[in-house]
């Protein structure tokens, strides 16, 4: 079967996103949601050509890198403050600083990876499981083994000294080798960004609820269950 390029599979829908916030007041989050958009656009591209190359450990770097747009982007929805968000991430304060002056809007913890990961989870379960798996070959530290000639006693004390087994463990590198896996959970990171590109623009600009709607099945003007009156208070 004929390889998909994610590049081209998902370039139109990121494309597209940013241009559904419409309000002159909404500029700051369009820019960056275009800026994720043109971000993950760069990672297929460069996901394709690695993958295609069968170069499997740096286009895992990449969907480690495609993770972080999904969680940056999830943090607008949290955070306390969305205007304040936004405005640190646009003016470049990238660091830990930015992530700590920023806080979650349900528990006041700050907006690090992590602690954005446990939100997620609830909407997205498989998130933090791809996250943890990618970081095994992100960090020289975790480096594996694989096709490294090891003296027997080196090998038990690597077995015995780990809790999931050789370094890198043995069950993830085979499991990140299973080439069709790795390209099907790119596509599920885009879907993912996709989705909170999409939370992103409906708390941003909430979509118009009217208060009649046409009943499709008898033509009628009816009440819209959705509508909730707005109050005067």
């Amino acid at each position: 079967m004929a390889y998909t390029p994610l590049y081209q599979k998902y370039f139109t829908p990121l494309s597209q996103k940013p241009y559904k916030l419409l309000k002159e007041e909404s500029i700051k989050y369009k820019c960056f949601l275009k800026a994720i958009g043109e971000y993950t656009i760069n990672i297929d591209s460069g996901f394709d050509a690695l993958y295609i190359k069968r170069e499997d450990v740096c286009a895992i770097h990449l969907l480690r890198m495609l993770i972080d747009a999904a969680i940056k982007t999830y943090g607008i929805l949290l955070a306390k403050n969305p205007d304040k968000y936004i405005n640190d991430y646009l003016k470049g304060s990238h660091n830990w600083d930015y992530a700590s002056r920023s806080t979650n809007k349900f528990d006041g913890k700050s907006l690090l990876d992590g602690n954005i990961l446990e939100y997620m989870e609830k909407d997205y379960p498989s998130i933090r499981e791809y996250y943890e798996d990618a970081n095994r070959y992100i960090h020289p530290s975790n480096f594996y083994c694989s096709g490294i000639e090891l003296d027997k006693e080196t090998e038990e004390w690597l077995w015995d000294s780990r809790e999931k087994g050789l370094v890198g463990t043995f069950h993830n590198l085979n499991q990140w080798k299973e080439r069709k896996w790795v390209y099907n959970v790119m596509g599920i990171i885009n879907e993912v960004i996709l989705d909170v590109m999409d939370k992103v623009v409906a708390m941003v600009e909430p979509p118009i609820v009217l208060p009649n709607i046409i009943d499709l099945s008898t033509g009628q003007i009816v009440p819209n269950p959705d509508y909730k009156e707005k109050s005067n208070n």
